[in-house]
């Protein structure tokens, strides 16, 4: 199992790597090497999918690295959108002055996403979360000379920091109740929690669920702080797609990843439930009066992330995670055949 886990923190390692290495370069990168780079970690998880099929080995609970089925199925999602993003920019960016500094923070991007996907450390998965945003950020403000996307960027910036505000707060009331920062121990105690009529949540477990509603709801771009998501769309396609079809579901994956938390209070449901809900239907209805075919796209990901959320609130997290992986796909497709 800890040839596993090496494997699995050489993804984004090698990602993050990259993407010093070629901030580093004085000439414009093609991004050939880059796609191979791509591939071959592709092929990394190919074999520690397959590992994990054909050996029967139980994982630590105390390794800072999860092998649940969740995270490998996130982590696979996030390899082929990057082996999808890397060979669209190799064309869509060719000619920039910046190409460098483009795929520098493209690659930095991806190994953050990955980062959180594959962590079961509380403070490892609030790092690589804040570092996403970070890295995002220059994404976004790829283009200086547009003020809109530069006021958006902004935004989602202030946004950005709430949320992960919120994250540390419902990390640290965890942490205080349980003194583990391991997510398979906290993971395990709540669903013993669930099957045990006698046991109950704290107060401070109630609290720490509603904070990760909160950050997911903002995470996701819900009523009424989803403003910034409608007018990034001045950024690069490939980073569009980057962001709607994979950084934006991260919220969802926060609510299934702590499923058994957040479905025994009843507050962060219906909080949730009612935000998001509201948040589907008038999405969908603005959607249907946008002209901008980019502008429709970006109202189309509030309202999918709204259901997904709802789906979530209901208790439905199979079909929320299905509901991740297909948009995910329909969305990256939508943004690159634009």
């Amino acid at each position: 199992m800890w040839l596993t886990s090496i494997l699995l923190v050489s993804i984004p390692l090698s990602l993050s790597v990259a993407g010093w290495w070629v901030g580093r370069q004085q000439s414009n990168n093609n991004g050939q090497s880059l796609f191979r780079l791509s591939l071959g970690l592709l092929a990394v998880f190919t074999s520690v999918l397959l590992s994990k099929l054909l050996l029967t080995s139980n994982s630590d609970e105390h390794d800072l690295i999860s092998h649940a089925n969740l995270n490998l199925l996130m982590l696979g999602l996030v390899l082929f959108m990057a082996v999808i993003l890397i060979a669209f920019s190799r064309n869509y960016m060719a000619g920039q002055a910046q190409k460098n500094k483009y795929w520098c923070w493209l690659l930095n991007t991806l190994a953050a996403v990955s980062l959180v996907v594959i962590s079961n450390h509380l403070l490892l998965f609030w790092l690589g979360w804040l570092n996403i945003s970070l890295a995002l950020h220059k994404l976004l403000t790829y283009y200086p000379d547009r003020p809109r996307a530069i006021l958006a960027a902004h935004k989602k910036f202030l946004l950005a920091r709430t949320a992960e505000l919120s994250l540390l707060l419902a990390i640290a009331l965890l942490y205080q109740q349980h003194q583990t920062f391991y997510i398979s121990e906290l993971i395990t105690y709540f669903n013993l929690v669930a099957q045990e009529p006698s046991l109950s949540l704290a107060i401070s477990e109630q609290i720490a669920a509603v904070l990760i509603a909160i950050t997911a709801l903002i995470k996701c771009a819900q009523l009424p702080v989803h403003g910034w998501l409608i007018q990034v769309v001045e950024a690069p396609t490939p980073v569009s797609a980057l962001l709607h079809a994979g950084v934006i579901n991260l919220g969802g994956f926060l609510l299934i990843l702590f499923a058994p938390l957040f479905i025994q209070v009843p507050f962060a449901q219906w909080l949730v439930l009612i935000v998001a809900g509201l948040t589907t239907c008038i999405c969908a209805l603005v959607m249907s009066t946008r002209i901008s075919l980019k502008v429709r796209l970006a109202w189309s990901t509030s309202a999918q992330m709204g259901l997904m959320l709802v789906e979530c609130a209901l208790g439905l997290f199979e079909l929320a995670l299905l509901h991740l992986l297909a948009h995910s796909a329909y969305k990256a497709y939508a943004y690159l055949n634009s």
